[in-house]
């Protein structure tokens, strides 16, 4: 297929946006013309990216920032012409704590993930046992794996590199609950490939993460892990609408997609009766399921492969009190606290939303973001019978981790229903096969996080990807 005319693109997320902006962008660059189209079910762009006001304050439903390590994300912003409105989240060390034994203790001093930047910061540290400290100084001796073909899980890379007590206090915590995933099953290969290559480059964690906090230093200072936008995140979504216009269409179910039998290129078919869109390419920036639904009679064996896909429930519960009425000083050190499954809450974390941006808020006014749900937790969300239960969770278990028993001024629910794609060990390979499957239909495509765009940045860099592989006519 060569250089396609029309381009339907189902799913209004970030993914989907942001491959439509992209498209739209080579296009230009080719000097080609082509309509380029974006459905979205629902009666608002951005999917997860939800930015709303409530009793005078900014609330997310979903990712409050955009992580600067990876510069997908930044890229995009420049692009847009919107870089110049990005925020720095409010400087704290240390970022966050963790709960132990019911009581939180803060992320120690001196450490980047899982490793001690010094001797120093290994002693110092009371998360872990004196055996622990000592298991984690060898870790610069243990030897690199020699087998990189094959994939490995988050909790076996840390045991054999670190040992196991550095997997349940500090690595499986932390990183578990950035990829809402089960540290038993996270595929290296997927979520964490730059630990994996620091491996083989440095023969050490510790080494790795020395010599690039050493490059920070030379560099006049680490930047700011996370920035958002004055308004939130919503501004991002505004500004990819701002430049796709009329292309995006809510409100615009599709119910399916056929292979016509007397023309090239696919078939879309939509739920309100509309007459049939013909595409010349198709890209589903949609979860995996959902993609399932739109190819099955298609593509019987790609929609089982699809269907396949394993995905987590979780909810995020933004509460607003009074700061007079919250602990001070506050229980935990940091951003938010972070809370393993073996302390047995329904709490996975919770983050102080206005000490990471001060000024979303009135002075006098706190915003808790309390997250439920996640790997063996889903029923909470799942079997909730409505916003109010998750609220009781919420308000339970801040009052039993911190001491806050006030009722909130104000509450804002985002359930997200199988709203975590699982990277489990063997997903890229997964994830090929599901590509191959796709390529069997011409003009067929698939994105967004489900595949290799876990997070923000990773959604926009395959958007990017897509987006050259569609224009460029090549599998």
């Amino acid at each position: 297929m060569n250089h396609p005319r029309s381009i339907a693109i189902v799913g209004g997320g970030i993914a989907g946006l942001a491959t439509g902006f992209y498209m739209r962008e080579r296009l230009r660059a080719l000097g080609l013309r082509g309509d380029v189209r974006v459905y979205e079910k629902e009666s608002w762009p951005g999917g997860k990216i939800q930015s709303g006001k409530v009793a005078g304050c900014l609330v997310e439903g979903g990712p409050d920032s955009i992580m600067t390590q990876r510069p997908e994300g930044i890229q995009l912003c420049r692009d847009l012409g919107i870089d110049d409105r990005l925020v720095p989240v409010a400087p704290i060390n240390p970022a966050f704590s963790i709960l132990r034994n019911g009581k939180p203790q803060p992320f120690p001093d001196g450490f980047r993930l899982a490793v001690p930047l010094s001797f120093g910061a290994l002693m110092r540290t009371d998360a872990l046992s004196f055996g622990g400290k000592l298991r984690l100084a060898r870790e610069r001796f243990v030897r690199r794996r020699r087998d990189l073909d094959a994939d490995e899980s988050l909790a076996s890379f840390i045991r054999r590199r670190c040992g196991s007590e550095v997997l349940d206090a500090l690595a499986g915590p932390v990183l578990g609950g950035i990829f809402s995933c089960d540290p038993e099953s996270l595929s290296m290969q997927a979520a964490l490939p730059h630990l994996l290559a620091m491996e083989q480059k440095y023969g050490s964690l510790t080494k790795g993460m020395r010599a690039m906090a050493k490059e920070l230093c030379e560099d006049d200072g680490p930047p700011p892990a996370f920035v958002s936008f004055p308004e939130g995140m919503g501004e991002l979504v505004e500004a990819l609408m701002a430049t796709l216009e009329e292309s995006v269409e809510v409100e615009s179910v599709v119910r399916s997609i056929e292979v016509p039998e007397d023309t090239d290129g696919l078939t879309l078919t939509f739920d309100d009766g509309r007459e049939d869109v013909m595409a010349d390419a198709v890209i589903l920036a949609l979860p995996a399921f959902a993609a399932a639904a739109l190819v099955r009679d298609m593509h019987p064996a790609l929609a089982l492969r699809l269907d396949e896909m394993p995905y987590t429930s979780s909810a995020t519960v933004s509460l607003g009190f009074r700061q007079t009425e919250l602990p001070s000083p506050w229980a935990f050190k940091g951003y938010g606290l972070i809370v393993p499954p073996s302390e047995g809450s329904k709490m996975t974390a919770c983050t102080v939303f206005t000490k990471k941006f001060p000024d979303r808020a009135p002075p006098d006014f706190a915003i808790i973001r309390v997250f439920i749900g996640g790997p063996g937790r889903d029923n909470d969300v799942d079997d909730a019978p409505d916003d109010a239960a998750m609220i009781n969770i919420a308000c339970d278990e801040l009052h039993k981790h911190l001491g806050i028993h006030t009722k909130p001024m104000f509450s804002r629910v985002a359930p997200w229903p199988r709203g975590s794609p699982q990277y489990t060990v063997g997903h890229l390979d997964r994830v090929s096969e599901l590509e191959r499957l796709a390529a069997e239909v011409p003009g067929l495509f698939l994105t967004g996080s489900a595949f290799r765009g876990n997070a923000i940045p990773g959604c926009i860099r395959e958007a990017k990807t897509v987006a050259e592989e569609v224009i460029g006519g090549e599998r």
